[in-house]
Order: C-alpha cells, then sequence, then structure tokens
C-alpha cells in the first residue's frame, strides 16, 4: 500500500509556528473620511471589472449613504473590530489593497486561489446536471490583516449589510511571505461559510442528515454522548473542512493536521491537535477533525486515497495518545466513538444525496481523482526544478493544484517550505494573469464559460443573451452615440461601459407628462423579464431611476445575480 512521505512534516510545522509569532499587521485602518473615500475612488478604477461592480461601487454608495458622522459612529461603537466597524475596515481594506498594490504577488495568488476554490462548486461545468444555486455567489475578495484573529471570513451575508455582493477572505500579513500550511487550509475558509450557503436549505438539510444517522448509530451512544447534536450544531465548520478536501484532495488534510500543530505551538502550546471541544467553540474538536479529514480522504476518488488516510489518521492517534478520551461539550467519547462518528459524518456530508440539490450529493459536484494527482506530481517537479512560473499553463491546472503541489513538496521534505512558498506565489500569480474572472468581462466562474457565464435555477440566460437583449430594448428606448448594437442587432464593443443613469431619469420625467399612458420604464422592465423567461426578476422601473445602474455593465450584473 501506498505511504506518503512526511519526513518534512516538521519543518512545515515550525514554518506555521513562527508565521504565527509574526506580529505585522498589514496596512494601518484608515481613519480620516474624506481621505477614505478619495481612495476607494482611485483603487476601485484599478479593480477588475468583477469587484467594480460586485464590491466597490456598493461599497462606495454605502458609505457616502452614512456620511462621515455616521463612519465615525461605527468605529466609536466597536472598538474591539469584531462587529460592524471590523467588517467595513475589512471591506475597505480589500478594496484598497487590491488597488494601491499591497503585497500584489502575494494578494493575487491569494484572489486566484479563494477563486478557483469557489468555481469548483459554484461553476455551470462543475454542476451539470445538478440544480444550480438560488443566488450567484460572486468570488471572495481578500485582504491581509489582523494577525491575531488568524485566517478569517466575513460571508455573504455579512458584507451584504453594505450592499456587497461577495465575502471577504482574511490571512494575517505574515502568510503574504511565510506559513505555507496556512493555504493549505484556504478551502476551509472558502468552500464552506458561503459556497454552502448558495443553495437556500442545503445546510440545514444537510445538518439534519447528519443528526439522523449519528443517532441511530449504537455504538455511539447518542443518549450519553449527544454526539449527534453536537456535530449537527457545527454542521458550517465541519462541512467547511470536508468541503475543503473535495477540492483539494490530502493536501488540504495534512495541511489541516500541520496548520494546527504549528498554531499550538506558536500558542505556547505542545505541537499538538487538541482533545477537547468546548461547548462554545462552533468547530469541532482538533481531533475529530484529523479524523474526519481522514474519513473524507477514503470517500475520494484517487488510487492513494487509503494510504493518505490512514496516515492521518495515526497522526491523530499519536496526538489523542493511546487509551485517552476525546472531550465534545463536556462529554467524554472514546477514540473508537470518534472515529466512527467522524466517518459517518463524513459520509453524509459528502456522499448523501440531498433534496436540494436534486438527490445529487457535494461529491457528485467535486472529487479529487488520479488525473488530479499526476498534475500535481508534474507540477511538484516544476516546483522543485527551478523557477518555472509556466508549467501552470498546462491544461487542466487549477490554483487548488499548485498548493497541493507545493503543500505535499514540502512535507516530504523536498525542498525547504520558505522556497516552495514563494515559487507557489510565482506560479499562482501566472496563473491569475490568465483567469478570465480577472478580465473586463465581469465573468463570475470561469468554469461556467463551458457554457453560460451564469445560470440559475430558473433562469439560464448567459452574459452574451443578456446584454444583447439590454441593448436592444435601450435601443428602444432611445438613440445612443455611439449605437449599442451594429448593423445586425448585436451589441457593439463599446456598448458595456455606455452611460445609462441619465436616460432612465430623463424618460422618467417625460413620461410624468403624459398621464394615463404606460410608463416606457415599466415597457422597458416587462420586455426584459419576457425576453430572458424570468417573470420574477427583480428589476423595477423605480431602481432604474434612482440611478443604480450608470452603466450597461452594472445593469447586466444585475440581471445576472438578481
Amino acid at each position: 500500500m501506498f505511504t506518503p512521505d512526511l519526513s518534512g512534516l516538521q519543518a512545515c510545522i515550525d514554518d506555521v509556528k513562527a508565521a504565527s509569532l509574526d506580529s505585522d499587521s498589514g496596512p494601518p485602518e484608515p481613519t480620516a473620511f474624506p481621505s477614505l473615500m478619495q481612495r476607494l475612488e482611485t483603487s476601485r478604477a484599478l479593480l477588475p471589472k468583477v469587484f467594480q461592480i460586485s464590491t466597490a461601487d456598493p461599497f462606495i454608495s454605502s458609505l457616502n449613504g452614512i456620511g462621515e458622522t455616521g463612519y465615525v459612529q461605527t468605529l466609536a461603537t466597536d472598538p474591539t473590530r469584531e462587529g460592524t466597524a471590523g467588517l467595513l475596515l475589512d471591506i475597505a481594506q480589500a478594496i484598497l489593497q487590491k488597488g494601491e498594490g499591497y503585497s500584489p504577488d502575494a494578494t493575487d495568488a491569494f484572489l486566484e486561489v479563494v477563486a478557483d476554490l469557489y468555481d469548483g462548486f459554484l461553476s455551470a461545468e462543475d454542476r451539470s446536471g445538478i440544480k444550480m444555486p438560488e443566488r450567484v455567489i460572486v468570488p471572495p475578495m481578500v485582504k491581509w490583516g489582523n494577525p491575531d484573529f488568524g485566517p478569517y471570513t466575513w460571508p455573504f451575508d455579512a458584507t451584504n449589510h453594505f450592499g456587497v455582493k461577495n465575502a471577504v477572505v482574511s490571512m494575517p500579513p505574515s502568510n503574504t511571505r511565510s506559513g505555507l500550511m496556512a493555504w493549505s487550509a484556504l478551502g476551509h475558509e472558502t468552500c464552506g461559510h458561503d459556497v454552502l450557503h448558495a443553495n437556500a436549505g442545503l445546510q440545514g438539510e444537510i445538518a439534519r442528515l447528519v443528526r439522523a444517522a449519528l443517532a441511530k448509530e449504537p455504538p455511539l451512544d447518542d443518549k450519553h454522548t449527544h454526539l449527534s447534536s453536537y456535530w449537527a450544531t457545527r454542521i458550517d465548520e465541519t462541512s467547511s473542512d470536508v468541503m475543503g478536501i473535495l477540492n483539494m484532495g490530502p493536501a488540504a488534510a495534512i495541511g489541516l493536521v500541520a496548520y494546527f500543530r504549528g498554531l499550538s505551538a506558536g500558542a505556547g502550546s505542545p505541537a499538538k491537535l487538541r482533545r477537547d471541544g468546548p461547548a462554545d467553540d462552533p468547530h469541532p474538536a482538533d481531533s475529530l477533525r484529523g479524523y474526519l479529514a481522514a474519513a473524507t480522504l477514503r470517500l475520494l476518488s484517487f488510487s492513494d486515497r487509503e494510504g493518505w488516510a490512514k496516515a492521518i489518521e495515526a497522526q491523530t492517534d499519536h496526538d489523542v495518545g493511546a487509551g485517552n478520551s476525546v472531550r465534545v461539550a463536556g462529554n467524554k467519547i472514546t477514540q473508537e466513538q470518534a472515529k466512527i462518528s467522524a466517518r459517518i459524518v463524513a459520509e453524509t456530508i459528502a456522499a448523501a444525496p440531498t433534496h436540494i440539490l436534486n438527490h445529487h450529493s457535494l461529491l457528485d459536484i467535486q472529487d479529487w481523482r488520479d488525473s488530479d494527482e499526476q498534475i500535481v506530481v508534474a507540477l511538484r517537479t516544476a516546483l522543485l526544478s527551478g523557477n518555472n512560473p509556466s508549467a501552470a499553463f498546462q491544461p487542466g491546472v487549477y490554483a487548488t493544484h499548485v498548493v497541493a503541489a507545493a503543500t505535499t513538496a514540502a512535507l516530504a521534505g523536498a525542498a525547504a517550505p520558505a522556497l516552495l512558498f514563494r515559487r507557489m506565489i510565482q506560479m499562482l500569480k501566472a496563473l491569475s494573469t490568465r483567469n478570465p474572472t480577472w478580465g473586463p468581462l465581469a465573468i463570475v466562474h470561469r468554469g461556467s464559460i463551458a457554457r453560460d457565464f451564469v445560470r440559475q435555477q430558473g433562469f439560464s440566460a448567459s452574459q452574451a443573451e443578456i446584454l444583447l437583449v439590454v441593448c436592444q430594448e435601450l435601443e428602444v428606448l432611445d438613440t445612443f452615440a455611439p449605437p449599442l448594437t451594429d448593423a445586425n442587432g448585436n451589441p457593439t464593443g463599446s456598448a458595456l461601459g455606455t452611460r445609462i443613469d441619465q436616460t432612465f431619469i430623463d424618460i422618467d420625467n417625460s413620461d410624468k407628462k403624459k398621464p394615463g399612458t404606460k410608463a416606457r420604464l415599466a415597457i422597458f422592465t416587462d420586455n426584459i423579464k419576457k425576453r430572458l423567461a424570468s417573470s420574477d426578476l427583480d428589476l423595477e422601473p423605480q431602481e432604474l431611476v434612482r440611478g443604480d445602474f450608470k452603466t450597461v455593465d452594472l445593469l447586466v450584473f444585475h440581471i445576472q445575480t438578481a
């Protein structure tokens, strides 16, 4: 049986520890409101189009709405930066750091990884034949800061309070230059907290399935251990672990072990997975997460899954210690109960068909195969042989493959983590230059280019079709110079950037002078809904009049994501 080489594990743990002790806090928070607004406007113009539309525009509009007085009050009422002020400042930093070029290569690499992780679960290509999400999840913006908080995510549910349509993922600034294992853990931060919520009701359905599966397993003695409740109430964090492994394979699993050990060492504790899972911690105990990782690997398709699973289980056994129990929310369970429960949870989250996904499972969407392992082996060779970022341009190579290659090479002791880290960043940066998501068309998920830019339940129009309909209906409303469509009725190259907000206002004012006739903007929105076969599309005349959509591309993007 295959046995993975982990001779470099201690060096990886030491690398995580050193990064965790680095006190670099990143760029200072912007406290002067006028200066912040000027910097945001300047940075906005330098962002990829998808972030201009989904992040910068609604955020700047929200700040204009609260004004300087509201900004100062928000900061004053949240001195620890764990609530609204922390959210506001992190969104601002995400825009500013990208626009102003803070650690630009690492930032672009970070963006490439989280976009790939989102694409893996949300693109039309990967969900072929499976229900698409009710709402589109735009890839997250990223930022560096708050080292004491470690990696964390503000999910869409939070950022949307400022009108923002995507999450913000943060890592400590030290991870711009070290702490390789933190990058292998990004699947946890980006796959679960938002992606799981993309399908309304999916998280709740999985939690119910987990609870039911555990409650009927006699060896777990659920009446006394309460394991069904323990796992089900931590389903968001647990599913995040599972989904990260589905997307990145064994690197995400063993990387989790190394990362947790390094953090413990940095905090002055033994470099071990913790055996205690407090009741107030939304994460399962570290040791349960180790067993969960091993159980998830056994569900994947690649040939070496059992060897990797046994290695990770052995590492977890070592940290728990022979004969020791695991404590979950104050209740002691045996190692055997921990393993059984982790297996059931992994099988349920990854492989159980769900009603929400039209009786498909998450494993139907994302799996790790021998072809992925072959790509990782080739990338490992490229990373070790020298500075060769172009190796990432081979067909089928994605950011998760690059991180997996650097992670497994470091764990095998093939090179120092610091060297592999630098080469990984260079390779990810090279990949980002060819990702259409960062281009001018605001493509949300590049995997969707296979058929549509975006497809939603009950609404499958592509971006190209939406643009065609919008441009043709706009030209019914008014005359534009230059025209929005050519002689064949197709959108021109300049159509996306055309200003339309004043046109809507002028038409509305004109129609108010003609009572008794149907307003032209109402006809315009009705025609768009009819032509796109979406009668419940969230698009009303009052939105047009109040200036929500300054240009054609903003209106097209709203229709995509409404």
